[in-house]
């Protein structure tokens, strides 16, 4: 039997009658505006868009989880730390570490582009330095940091003319030295393990006694000054330096043999020893090297000498 087609409903409006309802939110702006007026509408519709664009910025704290804050907190701290320092800071960090203002307008020269440059030498030697100028590009002179609080070489100069001075510090890796150094590079008494970032060539002396390091892995070819690894918890000179000027000091290490230094006929320097070291120093006579016993002359063996 088919059913009356007066029978059926008919829609009050020109919508589908098979559509499903729709159903409304509470927070809806339309229903609000329904149930309590057009002001009421308009003030919802303005909370919702402000909702909307906070959280298209990342504001709405609500959406984000603990590891989500983290992030962003490290985010916002890594790009507050990689602006320039303003003059002021630079001043504040100057009177840090007992200098003044005077001084950092002595000393430095502040370039249109924030950039900072030494002409001369940089003296910091002993004072209470924990890091120094982030935008800090070129020191012409030589940079002594030597009995600082220095801990790491991160953010440092790119380029150094003279010769960088970091003994007695706390530096534990050489991650950020600076490719550039125009003469000494001085890290004794520091707390590197490894060689690993040195430039490929010294061209002064490189002072690596009383460090942590176990081998020559990354030591440069080419020294133009003396090389000291005294002190050291090296076994074996393999890797030592093809070119070599001046002295090299062996104090203290315990060496099987002086296998893996040039030949005397190579080798341009002379061999610092301790009087402990007998065994090395009865090998180093034979084979003609030149050297010298720590607080002793020459051994008489000029005649084997280069």
């Amino acid at each position: 039997m088919m059913k009356n087609k007066n029978s059926m409903p008919r829609p009050s409006t020109l919508e589908n009658p098979f559509t499903p309802e729709k159903h409304r939110s509470p927070d809806d702006p339309a229903l609000v505006g329904k149930i309590l007026g057009a002001e009421a509408e308009a003030a919802m519709r303005s909370a919702s868009a402000k909702a909307t664009a906070d959280k298209g910025n990342g504001e709405n704290d609500l959406e984000l989880t603990d590891e989500d804050r983290v992030l962003a907190a490290d985010e916002r701290k890594r790009r507050e730390e990689e602006k320039p320092w303003t003059y002021e800071q630079l001043v504040a960090w100057a009177e840090e570490i007992g200098k003044s203002q005077q001084w950092i307008d002595e000393t430095f020269t502040i370039h249109s582009d924030g950039t900072l440059t030494v002409e001369g030498d940089l003296n910091l030697k002993g004072l209470p330095v924990t890091r120094l100028p982030k935008q800090l590009t070129k020191v012409g002179g030589n940079l002594y940091l030597i009995d600082t609080e220095i801990t790491s070489l991160e953010g440092f100069p790119r380029e150094i003319g003279g010769g960088l001075y970091l003994a007695l510090t706390n530096i534990t890796s050489l991650k950020g030295l600076p490719k550039k150094i125009g003469d000494s590079l001085d890290l004794a008494h520091t707390r590197i393990t490894s060689l690993r970032g040195l430039p490929s060539e010294i061209k002064g002396s490189l002072l690596l006694n009383e460090t942590r390091i176990t081998s020559l892995d990354g030591l440069p070819q080419r020294i133009a000054g003396d090389l000291n690894i005294s002190g050291t918890r090296i076994t074996s000179l393999k890797g030592i330096a093809e070119e070599m000027t001046g002295y090299l000091h062996l104090e203290g290490l315990v060496l099987n043999s002086l296998d893996g230094l040039p030949t005397p006929e190579e080798s341009n320097y002379v061999i610092y020893f301790s009087e402990n070291q007998q065994e090395l120093i009865k090998e180093a006579k034979t084979k003609g090297y030149r050297m010298r016993v720590h607080n002793q002359e020459m051994l008489d063996n000029e005649e084997n000498v280069l």
